[in-house]
């Protein structure tokens, strides 16, 4: 239970003087490795620790580390003048703030990554996601177009049909006609050669026949057929007021569709003042009429006189306007065509 005793000079030492013999350390390795060497068998590779690195200059196992010149120092080269007075630390030791930061900052790459790749498998779901969207939409516009290709089909066939049926009637109506006509024109024109034969009889034989004459060739009323029926001319009539408003709709849905699909709407409060004599707005300033009337009893500077034109109350700074103008007519002079053209 007493204190310890120096195997040398058998003087008792405190615990807490014991100081490493580098030295007798680095012996004791050299004896094992003498050891080993005499048990190595001729021809077998001297085997070291794959990451065993040595001194060059004594060929010994470097320990410490040296944080003033930042070299890895063996036992000898440590208790050398040249690194004794150096701040020393074993290697494990020195390496270990660097392992702990490489650690810290490899788990940060890891979040990092696991974030990526969440993000990334998110995005993916996101596209895959919208590509099916897409191919829905693109399911339900060939859908969509395809009901309405075969509603216009079925409509035009029925139309034509329709125009199939009027036209095998005035067909039929021209034969009953031209015939009627042809039968008119026969019996007449038998008439006609009787009563030109008459007249080129002497007077006396002309005489004759006077008394008969009246119920011989009664006087008939000359049949003046209609060539197209009532029923048939009726039917014609409505079917063009239904092609014109075929067209209209037409029209109609064809804006509303490039309105709906291709622009951005905006609303626009039409300037009463500079509203020209020729049109007439609305209560609320949002539609105007073309009147072919002059309807203004006072001038405005802003007003439009001899073009019927209108302005907004309120400008555009970004965007785009349009507006619809429906044109009944038909015909356009070259002057109004190229006037058309330069607006």
């Amino acid at each position: 239970g007493g204190r310890p005793v120096c195997p040398l000079c058998k003087k008792p030492f405190k615990k807490e003087n014991i100081r490493p013999v580098w030295q007798l350390a680095s012996l004791v390795e050299n004896i094992e490795r003498l050891k080993v060497d005499k048990d190595r068998q001729p021809g077998d590779a001297a085997r070291e620790p794959p990451d065993a690195r040595l001194c060059e200059r004594h060929r010994e196992k470097l320990h410490y580390f040296c944080e003033d010149d930042g070299k890895l120092l063996c036992v000898l080269c440590r208790e050398s003048r040249e690194h004794r007075p150096h701040t020393a630390v074993l290697v494990e030791k020195a390496a270990q703030p660097h392992r702990e930061k490489i650690l810290n900052h490899l788990s940060t790459l890891r979040r990092d990554r696991d974030k990526i790749q969440g993000s990334q498998a998110r995005g993916e779901a996101d596209i895959l996601t919208a590509l099916k969207r897409i191919q829905d939409q693109r399911q339900s516009v060939m859908t969509e177009f395809k009901q309405a290709h075969e509603f216009l089909r079925e409509r035009e066939q029925h139309l034509l049909g329709r125009l199939e049926a009027l036209q095998r009637e005035l067909a039929e109506g021209r034969e009953k006609y031209e015939a009627r006509a042809v039968a008119e024109l026969a019996r007449l024109a038998l008439v006609i050669s009787e009563l030109e034969a008459k007249a080129q009889q002497p007077a006396a034989e002309l005489l004759q026949d006077t008394r008969d004459f009246v119920n011989r060739y009664p006087r008939k009323k000359f049949w003046i057929g209609k060539p197209i029926a009532r029923a048939v001319k009726k039917k014609t009539g409505e079917f063009s007021e239904k092609l014109q408003s075929l067209q209209r709709g037409l029209r109609e849905f064809q804006g509303k569709l490039l309105r709906d699909l291709e622009y951005k709407t905006v609303s626009v409060t039409l300037d009463p003042q500079s509203a020209s004599g020729y049109l007439q707005l609305s209560e609320d300033w949002k539609c105007v009429t073309y009147s072919s009337l002059y309807q203004s009893t006072y001038l405005h500077p802003q007003q439009f006189d001899c073009e019927p034109g209108v302005l907004g109350r309120k400008g555009f700074t970004w965007g785009k306007v349009y507006w619809e103008v429906e044109v009944d007519r038909e015909g356009w002079s070259e002057d109004e065509e190229e006037g058309e053209e330069e607006e």
